[in-house]
């Protein structure tokens, strides 16, 4: 069996390489790897395939015997929160990020909201290759309740984050789940929003889901023609943005991430900035200058 979970989850072509069958056996696979048991996490993007791949993989959970706490339409973030918020013994995705719209995925979290670690991914693959997945009886088929993650995270985010000044900020969408939560907490921070691409559509007809310079011209000629302090662009499930200055110069998130280290960690003694080992070396160069350590 060709291996299934790549750098982030399994992906392909929906209803080709990523089939609602396939969908099904992952969730099995994670309800026999939870023991039967449980309460599972599940949210989705708005791709085409999203609802008809989330329905697989509640079936496969409930048919496994866990219970499904069911968030609908979600970013990835808030599924993240969702998981550990609700107490969940793990989560489910339905996104690929960034890729283009006839592509979709399935993503597993753990307890904590961080993703699943690359040996229980080889633990899944272990139990769909040797077909030991397991069905309860039906007595104890899973149950499905749905609730809401939006408004928490949001409260969240508002407890977390104080703004001193209200700025002009243009957000472009992509039509995707971003429209859901971004532009309402930028402006429940109290900042002048002028929002793109906001309304949903799964087949992503404003622009390419990646948010790279060529692919945000709207968003770079709005920034600098409203007088913007700043624009922020979304792919496809929220879980990555990118930056552009009141110039509309897209700046890439490398140095985004620098600025905001620098000014998280200012004043702190022995900074670390935990990142991933890709990340480049102008987070080594902040650490310097702030006395402190990068950990990768």
């Amino acid at each position: 069996m060709p291996k299934l979970f790549g750098t982030f989850g399994v992906r392909g072509i929906a209803n080709l390489e990523l089939t609602p069958e396939l969908a099904y056996k992952l969730a099995l696979a994670l309800a026999t790897h939870l023991g039967n048991q449980g309460e599972v996490v599940v949210g989705r993007d708005n791709r085409t395939s999203s609802e008809m791949l989330e329905q697989a993989v509640i079936a496969g959970l409930t048919a496994g015997g866990c219970k499904v706490l069911d968030l609908g339409l979600v970013p990835t973030p808030v599924l993240s929160f969702g998981v550990k918020y609700f107490g969940g013994s793990a989560g489910v995705m339905i996104t690929a990020s960034h890729n283009p719209p006839e592509y979709n995925g399935v993503k597993f979290w753990e307890a904590d909201g961080s993703g699943f670690s690359r040996e229980r991914e080889e633990e899944i693959e272990k139990l769909l290759e040797g077909g030991e997945l397991k069905k309860v009886g039906w007595k104890e088929i899973g149950r499905v309740e749905r609730v809401d993650a939006l408004e928490p995270y949001r409260e969240e985010v508002l407890k977390r984050v104080k703004v001193r000044e209200r700025l002009k900020v243009v957000v472009d969408c992509g039509n995707a789940v971003g429209s859901l939560v971004v532009p309402q907490l930028l402006s429940d921070l109290g900042m002048q929003v002028v929002s793109l691409n906001d309304y949903l559509d799964g087949t992503y007809p404003s622009r390419k889901l990646e948010p790279l310079p060529e692919n945000l011209t709207l968003l770079s000629r709005t920034v600098s023609s409203c007088g913007a302090d700043l624009g922020i662009a979304l792919d496809g499930d929220a879980d990555r943005s990118v930056v552009a200055d009141e110039t509309g110069r897209v700046l890439m998130g490398d140095r985004v991430f620098a600025l905001v280290a620098r000014h998280y960690l200012r004043g702190r003694k022995r900074p670390r900035i935990i990142t991933p080992v890709a990340t480049s070396s102008v987070i080594d160069d902040v650490a310097r200058e702030l006395g402190g350590e990068v950990i990768r």
